[in-house]
């Protein structure tokens, strides 16, 4: 992102009370600053409304990450939980019945530990 324009400061202003030439040449200086610092003025609302509008598009772009990340994450956890039904964990011998009780079923994995192998139940 650009760095915003910069608006140049005016000059002195004219203080009443001052000597005529004096106060004319900072009244003079003032009022002849006046169309650069409009311009510059401009710039930087122009740059506002620019970065403003870029800000819109990266925030709708951030919302779709964050749909995506969501999905992804949703889809990781269903995964780990069909895993976690599926993995019955370690054993010596060939489990007869899941972890939660319930029959095993073809598919099911466990690890023979006397053997050192994943193993697949199938039936």
């Amino acid at each position: 992102m650009a760095a915003p324009p910069t608006i140049t400061a005016l000059p002195a202003f004219p203080v009443r009370g001052e000597a005529q030439a004096t106060f004319a040449a900072a009244a003079n200086a003032t009022v002849a600053a006046y169309p650069d610092m409009v311009t510059e003025t401009n710039a930087l609302a122009t740059w506002s409304e620019d970065t403003a509008a870029d800000v819109v598009v990266d925030a709708a772009a951030a919302a779709a990450s964050e749909v995506g990340a969501t999905a992804a994450m949703t889809e990781a956890i269903v995964v780990a939980g069909t895993y976690t039904v599926i993995n019955q964990g370690s054993w010596a011998v060939a489990p007869t019945t899941r972890n939660d009780g319930s029959a095993l079923q073809v598919g099911d994995l466990y690890y023979n530990s006397v053997s050192e192998k994943m193993q697949i139940w199938s039936a």
